[in-house]
């Protein structure tokens, strides 16, 4: 059974951070939004990032997908403390906060 996740402090901060990637992806070709996919980083560790977004190699990106369609690496942006950062800056692996800026209605 997976970890229980509450509202407030995860999932409605997921969803818009996704809202945000999403948009970032259909207006910057060369680069992929995705959620939830395991992240290969090495033989011990294989995180489940809220989301990622990956940039073409050809535009400097250095993400991989392996031949069975796994991340190798990716920018992770985790609304959890689940991901170590120790982990991930040892497998050069760029971040985002782990809390999301407030939204505020205009």
């Amino acid at each position: 059974m997976p970890s229980p996740v509450r509202h407030r402090r995860h999932s409605r901060p997921n969803i818009h951070l996704c809202a945000w990637l999403g948009h970032y992806e259909a207006g910057a070709p060369g680069v992929e939004a995705g959620d939830n996919g395991s992240v290969r980083l090495d033989l011990d560790n294989e995180p489940q990032p809220d989301a990622c977004l990956i940039i073409a190699p050809g535009l400097g990106g250095q993400a991989r997908i392996s031949d069975d369609d796994y991340l190798k690496t990716a920018f992770i942006a985790a609304l959890s403390s689940l991901v170590s950062g120790s982990i991930l800056s040892r497998c050069g692996i760029m971040t985002w906060p782990a809390s999301l800026p407030s939204f505020k209605k205009v």
